[in-house]
């Protein structure tokens, strides 16, 4: 039930008791309605408190297997030195809620018991890991080390996901260095590229189809916030088509199927990036990728007799982070840089040399006019007002298709720039309460010398340029009360900004009748469309706002 439908349904039952029953039998019903339709309202809105943070919980037993209570227990990140204590209850049972993505370690001790340490815990966004533990008897100073990963089994929902982690997103050669080309490995995710047309991403939105779903049912989070282009609702991406700053991310989650309501918005699949935060230790990294075509086979319309055309990608970056102030403060700062340099083979249809000098084959005998017998053209007038139009098309260069036009191949250079950058700064004000804020930019601009598809439904010319620009910004303030609840404020602003216009490479010369104006378009029947759109500037701004709360064990929050 929505909210809107819960609204209608109080409503209704408010009218409803107002018509005047004298029974108290006869309002117990509606009074059931009312309350049912209360309680609807809340949950509508509990559908947003989901959480990246991990709880890890168990039991602890003695050698005969039963429970032992009082043990104390204590968890400790080995990145930034959080610590957390707890002692079992009655029923032998623990739980830590609350706790950041990274790897801990477990210490159990009780007297006239062995001392117990469990390293490797590695804990994921989301994750509900749960370590028992049997104590041996023995002296409190005799230490038994367990190095052992526990494996999160989500044994709680049917929630059907996949997880990319921090080493396979920095070391894996994945091409393009992008987020969706990391989503790609996950089972039932496949790319997608050309889905729609868009400003922001250079005619390549919606970048990945999970299990068949459309990519714009997709919803793409960083750190629990949407990023999802807000107008059209496909995946975020700069000029290039990319989206960069895999190096900034611990993990990429990727839920395909029958996830909690808590994700709601996007009837598709949700991936939700987390990105890194510092630690104690400094940590950076320095890496580039170069490609070329010095290894690539030619594509479809590639001339067999011709080189193949220039493509060159540089694609560069630098992260560091580390602590401000020691198991309080820390820092990540990332830079990715994407440069590209591709001409791609266009064959456009266009005038051939006769026709450029107003000569034309006739209806009955197209043979007869050819570049050695120019006396069986036909003649035809030429206005002198035309002729800077006619200029503007190069003479045929390829086969000739006997009515005056001809082919035009040309493999013309476009260029892309993108930047993108990330810094993140966390503070744990204690061992329960902690904040961090992080903003990410994506700056990019691309000229694009053909437009439509395949390249040469334009004639050559005419490039158009994009211009994108995406942020994203988020607070989020974290409170643990004891070891069950957790407290969640959440804001985030994004602002993306596209444009596309066209490069007017003819000033003074157009077709429209306002002066200052691009060249326009000109539809010649047989010919390669000639100019471009009818579209000298398009330039659109979003912002978003969202602000969420969430308190959980019980799962409820709300999304302003």
């Amino acid at each position: 039930m929505t909210k809107n439908e819960t609204q209608l349904v109080v409503r209704r039952a408010q009218v409803t008791t107002t018509v005047g029953f004298t029974s108290e039998a006869k309002r117990a019903p509606y009074r059931c309605w009312i309350v049912s339709a209360a309680l609807a309202t809340v949950f509508s809105v509990a559908a947003w408190a989901q959480t990246q943070l991990a709880t890890v919980s168990g039991t602890i037993t003695d050698p005969s297997g039963a429970v032992v209570p009082g043990v104390s227990i204590t968890i400790v990140s080995q990145g930034t030195g959080l610590k957390r204590s707890a002692v079992t209850d009655t029923a032998g049972e623990y739980r830590f809620a609350g706790l950041p993505t990274g790897d801990y370690s477990l210490r159990i001790q009780k007297t006239g018991f062995q001392s117990q340490i469990r390293e490797g815990v590695e804990l994921t966004s989301a994750a509900e890991v749960t370590i028992n533990s049997q104590l041996a008897i023995g002296d409190l100073s005799q230490e038994t080390t367990v190095n052992a990963s526990a494996t999160a089994i989500d044994s709680t929902t049917s929630t059907v996901n996949g997880l990319v982690p921090e080493q396979s997103l920095a070391e894996l050669p994945l091409d393009n260095r992008d987020l969706f080309s990391a989503v790609v490995l996950e089972p039932g995710v496949a790319p997608n590229p050309s889905s729609a047309p868009s400003l922001l991403s250079n005619g390549k939105a919606g970048q990945v189809a999970i299990n068949g779903i459309r990519p714009s049912m997709t919803n793409v989070l960083i750190d629990g916030m949407d990023a999802t282009d807000p107008v059209w609702g496909y995946s975020p991406a700069g000029a290039s088509g990319f989206f960069l700053g895999l190096n900034e991310l611990t993990e990429v989650r990727v839920l395909t199927q029958t996830f909690n309501a808590e994700y709601a918005g996007h009837g598709g699949a949700v991936i939700d990036m987390t990105t890194k935060s510092g630690s104690n230790q400094f940590h950076g990294s320095l890496w580039e990728l170069h490609r070329d075509a010095s290894l690539d086979a030619k594509n479809y319309f590639d001339l067999a007799a011709n080189p193949i055309p220039p493509f060159v990608r540089n694609q560069f970056g630098a992260g560091m982070g580390g602590p401000l102030k020691r198991d309080r403060t820390f820092f990540f700062v990332n830079y990715e840089g994407f440069r590209e340099v591709q001409a791609s083979t266009a064959i456009a249809t266009v005038p051939d040399a006769l026709a450029h000098q107003g000569l034309l084959p006739s209806a009955g005998n197209p043979s007869a006019c050819s570049n050695t017998n120019s006396s069986g053209c036909i003649a035809i007038p030429m206005n002198p007002l035309i002729q800077p139009f006619l200029n503007l098309l190069p003479v045929s260069n390829g086969p000739d298709n006997g009515d005056g036009t001809g082919e035009l191949i040309t493999a013309n250079k476009g260029n892309t720039r993108e930047d993108h950058g990330m810094v993140r700064i966390d503070h744990n004000f204690s061992n329960t309460h902690s904040l961090f804020a992080r903003y990410t930019i994506d700056d990019s601009s691309s000229l694009v010398p053909y437009v439509g598809t395949p390249p040469g439904t334009y004639a050559p010319g005419f490039p158009a340029i994009h211009l994108a620009r995406n942020q994203y910004g988020t607070v989020q303030d974290r409170k643990t009360f004891g070891h069950e609840w957790i407290n969640e404020l959440r804001v985030a602003v994004n602002r993306t900004t596209a444009s596309s216009s066209i490069d007017n490479t003819h000033p003074g010369l157009s077709i429209s009748l306002a002066p200052g104006q691009p060249f326009g378009m000109i539809d010649v029947t047989g010919l390669s469309l000639i100019g471009n759109f009818d579209l000298t500037l398009i330039y659109l701004t979003w912002e978003q706002y969202r602000q969420q709360k969430g308190l959980s064990r019980g799962k409820s929050g709300s999304d302003l």
